[in-house]
């Protein structure tokens, strides 16, 4: 990440732990970061497109390092639920503002690159299917806390699937 990118992400994050979204401006994250009104718009068009660049690196990061393929669900959900943990922090900010929604595009296009890459593409659905239950799946684990380890959770998951797949093949 560009070193005036990282400040007012970090910059912002901060702000967001002490109040609403709505209640920082601008001039505020610029202030507070130390880089000038010029390198702020270069890089972002408003404070909720820094949040929406952090959800797109984030989700880069999980896709990136362990991409997912039809043996390794279970060791690419261990990785996206790691990844995720390491940003508790942040996550946590957005959780307690209520902009968690913020993942939700950063998971729809997870899931199409990982679909792409798969050579998987049945329809425009099969994208919003997984990033859906992606998203929420996370904003839940979120939600509770990070209650589970990743390796918990990642094996629930694989159950939820596995009982799916049964009872798609019953019918």
């Amino acid at each position: 990440m560009h070193k005036v990118s990282h400040f007012i992400e970090e910059t912002l994050f901060a702000l967001l732990d002490e109040k609403e979204l709505e209640d920082i401006s601008v001039s505020e994250v610029i202030d507070k970061s130390g880089v000038c009104r010029a390198s702020f718009y270069r890089n972002f068009m408003s404070l909720e497109h820094v949040l929406k660049e952090y959800s797109i690196k984030l989700m880069d990061e999980i896709g990136d390092d362990v991409p997912i393929s039809p043996n390794n669900h279970y060791e690419h959900s261990v990785h996206n639920y790691e990844i995720l943990l390491k940003n508790k922090k942040k996550l946590s900010i957005l959780q307690k503002r209520n902009l968690l929604s913020i993942l939700d595009e950063g998971y729809y296009s997870l899931c199409k690159k990982q679909i792409e890459r798969l050579d998987a593409w049945i329809d425009e659905y099969q994208i919003s299917f997984f990033a859906g239950s992606s998203a929420y799946i996370a904003k839940s684990w979120i939600k509770n806390g990070f209650r589970e380890t990743p390796e918990e959770l990642a094996k629930i998951i694989s159950k939820i699937y596995g009982k799916i797949g049964e009872t798609l093949e019953r019918k």
